[in-house]
């Protein structure tokens, strides 16, 4: 199979929504959510699309306003993603589906959890960027990681400047957008990802930037921020993975956010970092495809 470079729909709004799909057409639908910075290509590859087809599920990635295929939209928050996520939902004939939030995607997942769970089937987690109100959350990122959102943050046209030509050389040469996360992602696990990945995972990381990387600066620096919906409105169960061995985002951030959920199961992935192959992948998302649906207590 070829690998979908994606298709979009077109929102309530006028804006479009860029999505990809690989896995078993007729099995479970999942959607998922990409990191920071990353797209609806993470998995929609010919390896993850012989992973997800062997586990069953209709694995339907998609991008976020201002990444890949997806239209800006100025000023967007958390809350206005279950909507957009609903419209595609429609479009493709999906009453209800599971979520599936990767990294900073996390955060999106449990805001559909919290604003459309009568659309739901299952949440999942996976290596999340925790939430804001852990005490001393910003620091229990590594130095280096500060520091590159520092410099989003206080050298805005710099940053842009520096991340447009690294993208624009790694076309050619791909390893130089994962030199940045290779300083920090120094652990064994995460570099097996990398040597036997990572040419995928940079070729969707240049999709991220192909409008351009401001929603990808504005997700870099808001991090911190108070998150503009209340995670006690999330009542459905959500099963967090996490790897202990996470050097970008600390395991540290998976316990809190589990202890902040009102039905939240933690599982510790011992040894695994921040990155996944698509065959680890498909294995949890596979779990999130067989749970039974469960209707939200009105």
């Amino acid at each position: 199979m070829d690998a979908p470079r994606g298709e979009t729909v077109d929102l309530p709004d006028g804006r479009r929504l860029g999505f990809a799909e690989v896995g078993d057409p007729a099995g479970a639908p999942l959607v998922y959510f990409h990191g920071n910075p990353g797209s609806r290509l993470d998995y929609a590859t010919e390896r993850g699309h012989e992973a997800l087809r062997a586990a069953g599920v209709r694995f339907i990635g998609t991008d976020r306003p201002g990444y890949g295929l997806s239209d800006a939209k100025p000023g967007r928050g958390h809350v206005d993603w279950p909507a957009d996520v609903s419209a595609l939902a429609d479009a493709l004939g999906l009453d209800r589906f599971a979520v599936l939030g990767y990294s900073r995607g996390g955060r999106y997942a449990l805001a559909c959890a919290a604003l459309i769970p009568e659309r739901l089937t299952a949440v999942g987690v996976l290596s999340g960027v925790g939430s804001p109100d852990m005490p001393g959350f910003a620091h229990t990122y590594a130095r280096l990681v500060r520091m590159e959102f520092a410099f989003a943050r206080r050298a805005p046209a710099l940053w842009t400047k520096v991340t447009n030509s690294n993208v624009r050389r790694a076309k050619k040469h791909p390893g130089v957008v994962l030199a940045p996360f290779k300083l920090v992602l120094r652990d064994p696990a995460d570099r097996a990802v990398i040597a036997s990945y990572g040419r995928e995972f940079a070729g969707s990381i240049v999709e991220a930037a192909r409008q351009g990387p401001a929603d990808w600066r504005m997700e870099e620096t808001n991090q911190p921020d108070p998150l503009d919906f209340d995670l006690d409105e999330v009542k459905l169960p959500v099963k967090i993975w996490h790897g202990t061995a996470d050097m970008l985002v600390p395991i540290a951030q998976g316990r809190h956010l589990a202890s902040r959920l009102a039905s939240a199961e933690l599982v510790e992935l011992q040894g695994v970092g921040h990155l996944h192959m698509p065959e680890r992948l498909a294995q949890f998302a596979a779990e999130l495809s067989r749970t039974t649906p469960t209707r939200p207590s009105s």
